[in-house]
């Protein structure tokens, strides 16, 4: 055997051992991922089971999907909608501008789709256009997080209603029923904030966050299903006539993000501690080279 044939097979042989390894490390990572995802539905189960503030979300996510078409109903939520749809445009809004953009006026359709329309110039459309229901979802994740602490609740609706006021006074000058329209969403959640009990703070703000989750995923469900059938609508066919990939794509890839950080929001926020899936308690041990505490019987 001459040297060229002996070199080829050492490559081959260390071709080998690196397509093993290869596949030992993703069979290793494919493992370990399963076990992660097994631990947090495990964990947001346990978190269903014993969190007061979770069965609270679950109870308005399913009145708000089994009731939201009822009469009466869909008028009181009515607001919210109009607040989501401000949240989807502030979306848009912060993209232009932190793409050196310039935002001209944000405008509410009262009608009952409960749309938006942002003006502006300029700005990068690769991180505008998405902006407006990936902002809608990244809002609401941190709404889901937001909302695990009580005490923290009514702080938050007040920069919620401090925000949309600042957004309300620069940008609400499509006309003068948007402006109060827009007004009077910034007002009330400040309203609330300031006036009404912490209890009635948080409940306001689970709220919040799953009305705003639930619209972020309605909507991307609504886009997928006209971009299927129809071609698409809106942000993601502007995203299909500038790079030439199907708005099902977009919408599809929107959608997957979303589900994702809803649901990696909510393990976050209200995953369960060692101790209280175990029962334990978190007092330190004492030392056994410790002597007994003094004043204390054996």
């Amino acid at each position: 055997m001459d040297i060229k044939d002996q070199l080829k097979e050492t490559a081959a042989a260390h071709a080998k051992v690196v397509r093993d390894a290869a596949a030992a490390q993703a069979v290793v990572a494919k493992d370990a991922a399963a076990a992660h995802a097994r631990l947090m539905m495990s964990d947001i189960w346990h978190a269903m089971r014993t969190d007061r503030i979770v069965q609270l979300m679950l109870l308005i996510l399913v009145l708000s999907i089994a009731c939201g078409d009822l009469p009466g109903v869909k008028e009181f939520l009515y607001p919210f909608s109009m607040f989501k749809t401000m949240v989807h445009e502030c979306g848009h809004a912060l993209a232009v501008r932190l793409t050196g953009g310039h935002v001209t006026s944000i405008m509410l359709n009262p009608s009952p789709d409960a749309y938006g329309v942002t003006m502006f110039h300029g700005g990068n459309p690769w991180l505008y256009l998405p902006a407006g229901y990936m902002g809608l979802a990244i809002f609401g994740a941190l709404l889901i997080w937001w909302g695990r602490k009580p005490a923290d609740a009514r702080f938050v609706l007040q920069s919620i209603g401090t925000a949309m006021l600042a957004v309300t006074l620069f940008y609400g000058s499509g006309s003068v029923p948007n402006f109060l329209m827009m007004l009077f969403i910034a007002c009330s959640i400040f309203i609330i904030a300031r006036k009404a009990p912490e209890r009635v703070c948080h409940f306001f703000l689970i709220f919040l966050a799953v009305q705003t989750s639930l619209e972020a995923l309605v909507s991307l469900k609504a886009m997928v299903w006209a971009s299927a059938l129809m071609g698409g609508m809106g942000d993601a066919k502007a995203m299909e006539e500038m790079t030439g990939v199907p708005s099902l794509v977009w919408t599809s890839l929107w959608a997957t993000v979303s589900l994702a950080l809803f649901i990696f929001a909510f393990w976050f926020s209200y995953r369960p501690t060692a101790s209280t899936k175990t029962g334990s308690t978190s007092a330190a041990p004492v030392s056994p080279a410790a002597g007994p505490e003094p004043g204390l019987p054996l």
